[in-house]
């Protein structure tokens, strides 16, 4: 018989689940939610695992509370997990991305050795490793850095100084090293969630129409819908109370207008929210599959290319901002920074100078 502790966490898990406010993260952890609890009331499980298991479950609970109330690790965990940016479902994106794309396997470093082989980069992998969209905060690689990694010691060349000195670097380890920058690049990749196409449609049964057909996830617009929460770049917030609550009668007339007809319409409701899925945005980078046709490819290039991009509405990080993503001033914002004495474009200069101006006269007048 299922205990009733366990019941009722799990009716508060879904309580929680029905307060997150994107509907696909929603049934992402109404489904992972109820896998968890038949896991643990598995008759096969274990009572110290089942115990083990509770206590996870009972830490998710304080975790979509913290997220429901505001809490912003706690908000960016649960749509970095309900998403693929860490989990489960980062690995199976990943898995998708290896078997979808063809990479030729190179050549072994051991001769007799099969497992000697480097890894291979397909050309998706490699359009992704080295764009800086698809790789966090963290720097982009090189192709250059990807055939010969830059921790790799000077002595894997036999002609170089440290070669003669020390020794040639054994394979063994040149193949170790081959796979631990790998590994390390592999970590922070952000993996797409789907393939867009561009160009002239590939023939059936092609590998590129395979790859476009099993890569990512299918049947779901959920990059639409994390832009749509997202909102796009200047969108303003609802006025302010004491704007719209401003007396009529005591106002001049363009200014009551423009508190009258407020912002312009599509502001977003929750700015904390807005900026999270901005946020969430700038990991989900696009990756577009761009056919060539016979007469713009060149003897010994790819019949494709890859491009991969950022959603528009997506937030930049701070050394790629530059002032045309600032939003531009309305009318209100002109009524009512001439009311307070200075411009919409540079209100907040003047009260400044002006400040400081007049401090400056206040010490000449000590000084007297």
């Amino acid at each position: 018989m299922v205990q009733e502790p366990i019941l009722v966490s799990y009716r508060q898990l879904l309580r929680q689940v029905r307060k997150l406010p994107d509907q696909y993260v929603r049934v992402f952890y109404r489904i992972k939610i109820a896998d968890d609890y038949r896991r643990c009331l598995s008759p096969q499980t274990d009572k110290s695992i089942r115990l083990i298991r509770i206590r996870k479950l009972n830490k998710e609970l304080t975790r979509l509370e913290r997220a429901n109330t505001g809490c912003y690790r706690d908000l960016r965990h649960v749509l970095n997990y309900a998403y693929g940016r860490k989990g489960p479902l980062k690995w199976n994106l990943y898995r998708s991305l290896q078997t979808s794309f063809e990479a030729r396997p190179p050549p072994r470093i051991i001769p007799s050795h099969e497992r000697s082989r480097p890894p291979a980069y397909s050309p998706a992998l490699t359009a992704l490793l080295t764009s800086r969209f698809a790789v966090g905060r963290s720097r982009a690689t090189t192709q250059t850095n990807l055939k010969k990694p830059p921790i790799m010691p000077q002595r894997v060349d036999p002609k170089s100084e440290e070669a003669r000195l020390f020794g040639p670097l054994s394979k063994r380890r040149e193949v170790n090293l081959h796979w631990r920058y790998f590994k390390l690049q592999r970590g922070k990749l952000r993996i797409p969630l789907s393939l867009s196409e561009e160009g002239p449609p590939a023939p059936d049964g092609s590998a590129i129409q395979r790859a476009a057909h099993t890569f990512g996830l299918h049947g779901v617009n959920m990059l639409e819908d994390v832009a749509r929460f997202a909102g796009r770049h200047g969108t303003r917030p609802p006025l302010p109370r004491r704007q719209q609550k401003a007396p009529s009668d005591t106002i001049e007339g363009s200014f009551s207008e423009a508190v009258a007809h407020g912002h312009p319409p599509g502001a977003a409701i929750s700015r904390q929210l807005r900026r999270r899925y901005r946020k969430l945005l700038r990991d989900l980078p696009t990756l577009t599959l761009i056919r060539k046709s016979r007469k713009h490819t060149q003897a010994g290039s790819a019949p494709e290319d890859y491009r991969v991009s950022l959603h528009p509405n997506a937030l930049p990080s701070s050394s790629q901002r530059n002032p045309e993503q600032l939003p531009d001033g309305d009318f209100v914002d002109s009524a009512w920074a001439q009311r307070s004495g200075g411009s919409a474009v540079d209100g907040g200069g003047k009260r400044r100078a002006r400040k400081q101006k007049q401090k400056q006269e206040q010490k000449i007048q000590k000084s007297k």
